[in-house]
C-alpha cells in the first residue's frame, strides 16, 4: 500500500485569524504540526505523516498562498506566516503542539515558538535555516557558495521570475527538485504534477517568491526582536547532508539559540530529507517524542 493510499485524508478549511488555510488534519493523540517550504505545500508531508497518523495527530497546512489556500497579495514575512499558524493551532485546539518545519518552514517555526511558546512543546527542524544566528545569514552571501544561492537572488527580483518560471514551470521545478534531492529521483509524475498544480493557478508564484521577498525587509528587521532569546523547549534537528544549498554548516551554533538539542544526520538524503528519508525520518521523531516530549508537562 502507497503511502497515498495509507494517508487517505482529505484537506480542511480553516479560517485562521482572518486567513483562510487548506490542511491536512489526520489521526489523532499528540498534535504534530508541520510547516513546509518552497516550493512546496502539504503534499510534501504525505510520506513522513502516513507513518505518523496511527500514533499522532498530524496537521499541515498550506501557508497563505501556497498549495489549495487561497492566494493573498502580502503576508509572506516569517513573522505573519508564524501568526497565520499559531491562529490555525488555536483554532483546531492543536496546543501545545510538537512542530515541524522544513526548509522556510523552520524560520516560521522557529518564529512562532519565539511568539506563541505557549503552542509549542518541542521542535523538529529539517534542513532549514535559524535567522538568529549570523552565520547563517551570511552563508547566503558566502562565495563558496554562491554557485547554489542564485536562485536566492533571482527569486527577489520583481517580475522576472515570473515571466522566466512561468514559461518553463515544469522543466524549472523538475531541475530544482532532482538538484537539491542530490541528483536522486525523489519526486516521481504525479509529485511534479502536483507541484506545478498549485504553482500555475493565477498568481499562484506570489507566495513562494513572496517568502525571497520579504527575506532582508521586514524579516531582517522583525528578528531583531529577539536577539539574544533562547529557545528553550526541546529540538530535534533531521538534516540531510546532501544538500547542496543548505549545508551542515548551518548546524553551526544551534546550540546557542536551541540549548536542548538533539541532531541526527543523514548522509544519503538531500534537502527534501522527509520525502528522500520518510521511514528514518519518523523512526527518529517518535524516538525523540516518545523519550523527550510525552513525558513533559504541558
Amino acid at each position: 500500500m502507497s503511502d497515498r493510499q495509507r494517508l487517505d485524508a482529505p484537506l480542511t478549511r480553516v479560517n485562521a485569524g482572518g486567513v483562510d488555510l487548506a490542511c491536512l488534519d489526520a489521526g489523532e493523540g499528540l498534535p504534530v504540526v508541520c510547516i513546509h517550504g518552497w516550493p512546496e505545500h502539504s503534499w510534501c508531508w504525505r510520506r513522513l505523516a502516513a507513518r505518523l497518523v496511527d500514533d499522532y495527530r498530524v496537521v499541515a497546512p498550506d501557508l497563505r498562498g501556497f498549495g489549495d489556500s487561497p492566494v493573498t497579495a502580502s503576508g509572506f514575512d516569517k513573522k505573519t506566516l508564524a501568526a497565520d499558524v499559531a491562529s490555525l493551532i488555536e483554532t483546531l485546539d492543536a496546543s501545545p503542539c510538537v512542530l515541524v518545519g522544513h526548509d522556510w518552514g523552520a524560520p516560521v517555526a522557529y518564529r512562532l515558538a519565539l511568539d506563541y511558546p505557549q503552542h509549542v512543546r518541542a521542535l523538529v527542524i529539517m534542513n532549514g535555516r535559524m535567522p538568529l544566528i549570523a552565520s547563517h545569514t551570511s552563508l547566503i552571501y558566502e562565495p563558496r557558495l554562491s554557485a547554489e544561492r542564485w536562485y536566492f537572488h533571482f527569486n527577489r527580483l520583481p517580475d522576472l521570475p515570473e515571466l522566466m518560471i512561468s514559461g518553463a514551470m515544469r522543466s524549472f521545478f523538475d531541475y530544482m527538485l532532482l538538484h537539491w534531492s542530490a541528483g536522486e529521483r525523489v519526486f516521481d509524475d504525479e509529485d511534479l504534477d502536483e507541484i506545478v498544480r498549485v504553482n500555475a493557478r493565477p498568481d499562484g508564484l506570489k507566495a513562494g517568491l513572496g517568502l525571497y521577498r520579504t527575506a532582508t525587509e521586514p524579516d531582517a528587521e522583525d528578528w531583531r526582536e529577539h536577539e539574544g532569546a533562547r529557545i528553550e523547549v526541546p529540538n530535534l534537528v533531521l538534516w540531510g547532508t546532501r544538500d547542496p544549498v543548505l549545508t551542515v554548516d548551518y548546524l553551526d551554533g544551534l546550540d546557542t539559540v536551541t540549548p536542548d538539542l538533539e541532531v541526527h544526520r543523514n548522509d544519503r538524503a538531500g534537502h527534501f530529507i522527509q520525502e528522500q528519508a520518510p521511514a528514518w525520518c519518523a523512526e527518529r521523531m517518535i524516538d525523540f517524542i516518545g523519550r523527550r516530549v510525552s513525558s513533559r508537562p504541558t
